[in-house]
This record gives C-alpha cells, sequence and structure tokens, in this order.
C-alpha cells in the first residue's frame, strides 16, 4: 500500500550521497579555496497536447464514450492540453580533483486543464563528481509523491460482495535511486552507464502491484555537444511484483494481478547543434526507442498479464532555439506505440494493453549563471 518509505532507506541514500569523495577534515586545499562557486538557476515552462492521456486502446477508448461501466472512469476526456514547469537550481565548485563538482536539486509540476486527476509532482536531486581526466560518477535520487494510473477492476470489492461491475482508481507513489557514470576514452568516443532501483507503492486497493524495479543500461556515444553526437543505448529492467496479501480471504493469490515484468529496451538518439544541420539556426535532437516486455507470471486466471508479451516504440523530435543569452524557446513532438500478442492482451481488467499516443509542444526556457564567493 502507499506508505512513507522507511527511515533506514532515507539513511542509505543520503549515505550514498555523502560518500562521494570530498576534501579532507582539515579543510580545501589553497587553489580549491580560491576557486568561485558557480550558481545556475533555470525555469523551464512548457504546454503540449497529448492525444490519449491515460493510454486507451481503442477498444478501450469506445468503452469510455459509452461511459461503460461507468465505475471505470473518472476523467472528462480522453485527451488534453497539459501545463508543466521545472525550476531547478544547481551549485557547481571545486571539492576534489582538477574539476568541480556539481549539487542540482530539480522541481516539477504538471497540470491537466480538464482531469486533474492526472496532476503530478517530481522532486529530483543528484551530486555529480568529475573523475581524473574525462571520467564522471553521478548519485541521483527522485520521488513522486503520487501518480494516478487508471481506474482498475477490483477484485478484492467484487469477490466478497459480488458487486459487478466494480473499478477503483490506481495511484502510486515511487522512490527512485540512480547510480551512473562515464568517461571518454578518446576525443570522439564516450561511453557511460548506470544502476537504477524504484521502490513502487500503490494504495490499498491495489496493494499486490507494489513492487520492485531495478534498470541497467550501457551507452556508447561518438562526438561532443558542440559538434553533433549519435548514442546508442542498451537497456534491461526487471520489475518484481508482491502479487500477494489479499485484503480479503474469498480472494485466492491466483486472482491478484501479477505485473511483474523482464523488459528489454535499445534506443538510438542524434543531436545537431545550431547551425549544423543545413545552416539551421536551432538544435536539433531526434530519439527512437525500440522494447520488448514479457510478463513472467504463472497466473492462468491473471487475465491481463499471463502469457502475455508486449512491443512498444517511440520516436520524438525536439528543437530548440536561443533568442538571447539565457532564454531559448523549443518545441516537440512525441509519438508512443505498444502492442500487447497473447492471452492478456486485451486489458480485459482495465490494464494497459494496445495503444498509440503523439504529444505535442512548446515552450521556453529561462536560466541565469553566475560566480558566488
Amino acid at each position: 500500500m502507499m506508505r512513507m518509505r522507511p527511515i533506514g532507506r532515507g539513511a542509505l541514500v543520503l549515505a550514498a550521497l555523502l560518500a562521494v569523495p570530498r576534501a579532507s577534515a582539515a579543510g580545501p586545499t589553497e587553489e580549491a579555496a580560491r576557486t568561485p562557486t558557480r550558481v545556475r538557476a533555470e525555469l523551464r515552462l512548457a504546454s503540449l497536447y497529448d492525444s490519449n492521456i491515460l493510454e486507451y486502446s481503442d477498444a478501450d477508448q469506445d468503452a469510455f464514450r459509452a461511459r461503460d461501466p461507468a465505475s471505470r472512469f473518472a476523467i472528462e476526456s480522453l485527451d488534453d492540453a497539459v501545463f508543466s514547469g521545472t525550476a531547478s537550481v544547481s551549485i557547481s565548485r571545486r571539492v576534489v580533483g582538477a574539476r568541480s563538482s556539481r549539487l542540482r536539486y530539480a522541481f516539477t509540476r504538471t497540470a491537466f486543464v480538464e482531469n486533474p486527476i492526472e496532476d503530478s509532482r517530481l522532486h529530483a536531486v543528484s551530486i555529480r563528481q568529475p573523475l581524473r581526466r574525462t571520467g564522471w560518477v553521478e548519485v541521483g535520487y527522485s520521488r513522486v509523491p503520487r501518480s494516478y494510473v487508471r481506474h482498475l477492476w477490483d477484485e478484492d470489492f467484487v469477490a466478497p460482495y459480488r458487486y459487478y461491475p466494480h473499478y477503483q482508481a490506481a495511484v502510486y507513489q515511487s522512490d527512485r535511486v540512480r547510480i551512473s557514470g562515464g568517461f571518454r576514452p578518446t576525443a570522439a568516443w564516450a561511453v557511460s552507464g548506470r544502476v537504477a532501483r524504484t521502490a513502487i507503492d500503490y494504495n490499498a486497493a491495489f496493494e499486490e502491484r507494489d513492487a520492485t524495479a531495478w534498470e541497467v543500461a550501457a551507452a556508447c556515444e561518438r562526438g561532443h555537444d558542440e559538434a553533433g553526437r549519435v548514442a546508442l543505448e542498451a537497456s534491461y529492467a526487471r520489475r518484481d511484483a508482491e502479487a500477494t496479501d489479499s485484503a480479503h480471504p474469498a480472494v485466492p493469490d491466483s486472482l491478484r494481478d501479477d505485473t511483474s515484468f523482464d523488459e528489454w529496451g535499445l534506443a538510438v538518439e542524434a543531436t545537431a547543434p545550431p547551425g549544423r544541420l543545413r545552416g539551421l539556426p536551432l538544435e536539433v535532437d531526434a530519439r527512437a526507442e525500440i522494447s520488448r516486455r514479457h510478463y513472467t507470471t504463472d497466473r492462468e486466471a491473471d487475465i491481463d498479464h499471463h502469457g502475455r508479451r508486449d512491443v512498444a516504440f517511440a520516436i520524438a523530435v525536439g528543437l530548440e532555439r536561443e533568442i538571447r543569452r539565457g532564454i531559448a524557446l523549443f518545441a516537440s513532438w512525441r509519438l508512443d506505440s505498444r502492442s500487447a500478442s497473447g492471452v492478456a492482451a486485451t486489458g480485459a481488467r482495465g490494464d494497459v494493453s494496445e495503444y498509440s499516443e503523439t504529444r505535442i509542444g512548446g515552450g521556453a526556457r529561462l536560466s541565469w549563471s553566475g560566480r558566488v564567493p
């Protein structure tokens, strides 16, 4: 169920942050003491149109229009206008070595015009420490206090009370810890990797969906930001759901949703700085992703997940132009598509199945940087 994570876990995150190399207790070197502290603040404001906010399939959309059943839907529209703002501040200073360490905090608020049930917040903090000439390591923590998934079939309510059909809101909170690092073996090439762990806590009605997810990724990149770059990334994710602890004895565990899965992904991204693409005064970024997910439950009664395999594809393009120092305008477009195969591909109890979603929008980025004593 949704709950605060144990204090010990927070202490573990803090310990990870403090483990970054730093100056000795006797004090920094004279050279580091003379290095000024740099501060950068940024505000990013965006608006976009989302064609399918809950990732509904064609069948889901038909059911929404018919409101069949009514208890399944708490949204006013399938699409919506979305506004978001991200405020961040980073502090950089030489603590150890020849390059500056960086501490960054960011807060993101997302609001939906017609469907406020979808509103969300994100807190993120990270610390980055350079290593030797071209290497770096970064530790990050992020938290989503509340995220609405959609209304899902509530087996705990249906089985004991024979109330059919009945859906309730599925809401979760998540805590993610990430460790990443990389280096440049040559001036033209860079390699990097990351390991992340996410704890997901659902509300009481769907506590069987509480899960721990692990992700590992490795990437190689050619080029750099000033001349353009191309990167290739491979990833693997594993999600282990609890899938137990029924709230009512009339509901055996075999009927509980088991959202455990393995997922393999591949992504390619290319970035061209202003002037590099046919002389356009724009920074252009393009990314394509493909992934394959295999749900691992052996519960035949789980008709949304047993034997199911998904293939997801996404393509995104972003444009940005700096109109004056510290002020930039940007636009973005993204298409997501997911197909599902197997007996459980229909999402019969309300879970995500096949869907297509388009998001297009733009906004402005305001930034300031300076030195403090």
